[in-house]
């Protein structure tokens, strides 16, 4: 049975790899081959396939779940029904048909209720409210959400409070409480112990600090939701991710980083066949083209785009596409292109418009026809009694002839208002049509009027030109030429001055910038001698007096017998010397220097963050380029460690400590975040920590940010310039 088994799934996966190259995929001939084995082996090789074309072949991935439910179904395995039916309303959520999914979701969760399996139903109704939301339904979504909520938390699961946290966040994004957002998505990143299952947690905390404009935080986030998604082989968190990197460089003008993001989530679409996203990331690709004023490329793109969008039928990228057509052909000058793309454009949005309200016509229909045959079933039930109380009651007849004739009555009424809505509705759309044909003559109109007014005015100008230079030339050039040089040797005078004045006052602000800096490290190195002076003499004054108090206590140790009190005493003696040799050997720089950096850093969190107290967490990447640093800066940044986690510790009566350390092409960041009580930044008092904090950052040219709320907890951010000499 075991050996039918793996020949199967080796048979399977074989059709299928021959499926993707040439020839469609024998599904029958498949399912034909698995009757041979268990019921329960037949849905464990299913999902195995679903799980290989969940991201590359949708639409065969449904049709297996398909095979999955009908077998479960056929053998009365409510568990097993119960998943396949959740998971093709995830699938069909995923791929834009919520209102399927919803179908499916809600026949999953009635099993899992007969079941009493809470998780299940939990799971339901988060999925439930992800199918709201992309309805535009958000407060019938934040509803299912808290509803999961509740539950997840009456019964401890807490990947559920996780999910429900999450999703109640991106319906606050929606609604722009982006401080609300945060919170709960920090919420479920201290829940999560998974960093493999984090990648969308990171994604949305990327989204909100966006939105806030905080786009350095914003970039460590996304990052991160990519080196999670690596972790989980999920790359379709990667390709949203990097998407979202992509549009900020894009709103940061840094096009050519915008494009390198772009071009990887290309890859990633083309990867799992997402024509959708193809067409916005073609998008995006043609707008950058046109910014950097590369017409040509920017049509090619914009073409791709065209062409997908016509395949998937998706009218809404069309008329986008068109608009963005109409302006690159008017940047380009080429107007006669720009108006018919601008044409196109206005049609397609009235194509919409008009698809808008046949959908809402449709639904009006339906609404109709359901209450039409709600109230036909209430009629055949009063029928049905009153049958049954017609040989007692003649007045029944007369009952129901009066509920028939109501009826009819009601139906007709309905008839008619439908009629009269429908008339409403083409009256709308033929005054709609007409004004938007009114207005389209105008336009054109008044673009033909304006070019005519710009041939004659370029005519007359021409003219004038002429006219002008003719008579400079027979009357006035020597004078202007007199002048021209005149002008010009004032100008060029004026000019000197000026360059002049700039260099002084450049060189001005260079030598106090260079006597600041100066400063700052003459401060700074003295403090590091004053450390030193102070190691020494710990080590080799208080040092050797305790090694001298040690060896007297061994030596009466050797001749007296050792009672309770003096081993007492001898015992804090070896802890006082190793506490001194300790805040020695941290006082000097050289412990810094001649250690693996990283490795230094996670020592000295370990030995001064009180386990039962406060839980600090380190992360580094990359710690190879991380540990090759130029010495000044590893000396700084330790120092900066060291002086906000001690205060992060005594102060901020935080349960959680976050350290991360993050080298990039441009830049090193240090973030330090605490859940703590937090402060308020622009009230602070300045004590000599937060003053020697902003010494070393100002002499290694970084910059400090403090993001702090009273109640909220506090953010650290260091950002310090890295170039290629610092970097060993």
């Amino acid at each position: 049975m075991f050996r039918l088994f793996y020949i199967l799934l080796f048979g399977f996966a074989c059709v299928s790899a021959s499926a993707q190259d040439s020839t469609p995929l024998d599904f029958e001939y498949v399912m034909e081959q698995l009757k041979e084995l268990d019921y329960k082996d037949q849905i464990a090789t299913l999902y195995q396939e679903y799980n290989n074309r969940l991201n590359t072949e949708p639409e065969l991935a449904e049709k297996i779940l398909e095979a999955v439910l009908a077998i479960s179904t056929q053998n009365n395995d409510t568990a097993k029904k119960a998943l396949a039916l959740f998971y093709l309303g995830k699938s069909n959520r995923k791929h834009g048909k919520p209102g399927k999914a919803m179908e499916y979701l809600t026949l999953s969760k009635a099993l899992y209720e007969q079941l009493e399996n809470y998780e299940g139903i939990i799971d339901c109704i988060n999925e439930q409210g992800i199918a709201n939301k992309n309805m535009g339904k958000y407060q019938q979504a934040l509803n299912l959400y808290f509803e999961a909520l509740k539950i997840a938390e009456t019964h401890n699961y807490e990947q559920g409070e996780i999910r429900a946290l999450s999703n109640m966040s991106v319906i606050l994004i929606f609604q722009k409480d982006y401080e609300k957002a945060i919170e709960y998505l920090r919420r479920s990143l201290a829940m999560e112990k998974e960093e493999a299952k984090k990648n969308t947690l990171y994604n949305n905390l990327g989204i909100a600090y966006k939105a806030l404009n905080k786009t350095e935080e914003a970039l460590v986030y996304y990052n991160k939701s990519i080196e999670s998604s690596k972790l989980a082989n999920d790359i379709y968190w990667q390709s949203s991710a990097l998407n979202n990197i992509g549009v900020i460089y894009l709103n940061k003008k840094e096009y050519d980083k915008a494009l390198d993001y772009f071009f990887k989530v290309e890859a990633i679409e083309k990867q799992t066949g997402n024509k959708k996203g193809l067409i916005g990331t073609y998008i995006n690709i043609g707008v950058i083209k046109r910014y950097k004023l590369q017409y040509k490329e920017a049509i090619a793109w914009f073409q791709k785009a065209d062409s997908l969008a016509i395949e998937t039928k998706s009218l809404f990228e069309q008329k986008l596409i068109s608009l963005n057509f109409s302006l690159t052909y008017e940047d380009w000058g080429k107007y006669k292109e720009s108006i018919n793309y601008l044409y196109y454009y206005i049609a397609l949005k009235d194509s919409l418009f008009n698809e808008k309200k046949n959908h809402q016509m449709v639904e009006l229909i339906s609404k109709y026809e359901a209450d039409k045959k709600q109230k036909e079933i209430e009629i055949l039930k009063k029928e049905k009694s009153l049958k049954e109380l017609a040989m007692q009651k003649q007045k029944s007849e007369f009952e129901l002839e009066q509920l028939k004739t109501q009826a009819e009555a009601n139906r007709k009424h309905n008839d008619l208002i439908i009629l009269q809505n429908q008339n409403e509705i083409q009256h709308l759309i033929l005054e709609k049509n007409t004004s938007e044909i009114e207005r389209l003559k105008l336009n054109a109109s008044l673009n033909e009027t304006m070019i005519q007014a710009e041939q004659s005015k370029a005519e007359r100008q021409a003219t004038i030109r002429n006219v002008t230079i003719l008579i400079s030339l027979l009357i006035v050039v020597p004078v202007i030429v007199l002048l021209i040089f005149y002008q010009q040797k004032i100008k060029a005078q004026s000019i000197v001055s000026v360059r002049n004045e700039q260099l002084n006052q450049q060189k001005t602000l260079e030598l106090i910038k260079d006597f600041e800096l100066k400063t700052i490290k003459a401060q700074l190195n003295g403090q590091e001698k004053e450390r030193l002076r102070i190691a020494s003499e710990l080590h080799d004054g208080v040092g050797g007096n305790l090694a001298g108090i040690k060896l007297g206590l061994d030596k009466m140790a050797g001749t007296l017998s050792i009672n309770s009190n003096l081993k007492r005493i001898m015992n804090q003696v070896n802890e006082t010397c190793d506490e001194i040799r300790s805040i020695s050997h941290d006082l000097t720089p050289n412990k810094i220097l001649n250690s693996a950096y990283i490795n230094l850093i996670r020592k000295y969190i370990l030995q001064n963050a009180e386990p039962e107290s406060v839980a600090v967490s380190f992360q580094a990447y990359p710690e190879n380029k991380l540990n090759a640093i130029s010495d000044d800066i590893k000396i700084e940044v330790y120092r900066i460690i060291q002086e906000l986690l001690t205060n992060a510790i005594k102060h901020s009566q935080a349960k959680e400590i976050d350290i991360s350390l993050n080298l990039n092409n441009e830049s090193l960041i240090l973030m330090i975040e605490d859940s703590g009580v937090g402060f308020n930044p622009n009230k602070i008092i300045k004590g000599i920590g937060l003053l020697n904090i902003n010494s070393r950052v100002a002499s290694v040219n970084g910059k400090l940010t403090i993001d702090s709320k009273v109640g909220r907890g506090t953010i650290f951010t260091v950002e310090i310039p890295i170039m290629e000499k610092t970097v060993a």
